[in-house]
């Protein structure tokens, strides 16, 4: 539960319910083995979106993208990787469009990132 305004305001508090929650202590396997339904989920044909929420210095960047070695692999990469090896088994029966976007506040792109 997260407390918005204060009391006598009209949203005192919301609940929020996440699919998903990981602490520091999550490795990068364990994230992509609960996520990588999404993988198969979007060559089905359905949308799929990994959100990273948290405050500076929470993770998000280490999570999606994560480091060198393969153990360190964040989910970008270990989703390319197992979404080509689900296309290549399936080869002759697919067609595959893949797409990605980024997107930056103006400030960010200009080097500034005070908001």
């Amino acid at each position: 539960m997260m407390n918005f305004g204060g009391e006598g305001t009209p949203e005192q508090s919301k609940i929020f319910e996440y699919n998903s929650v990981f602490g520091h202590t999550s490795t990068q396997q364990e994230i992509f083995d609960e996520c990588s339904g999404l993988v198969l989920s979007a060559l089905d044909g359905y949308s799929a979106c990994v959100f990273a929420y948290g405050q500076t210095g929470a993770g998000k960047t280490w999570t999606m993208t994560g480091g060198k070695e393969r153990k360190d692999w964040g989910l970008t990469r270990r989703f390319i990787n197992y979404m080509y090896d689900e296309i290549e088994a399936m080869k002759d029966s697919a067609e595959v469009e893949v797409s990605e976007r980024a997107y930056y506040s103006r400030a960010e792109r200009a080097g500034n990132t005070r908001h």
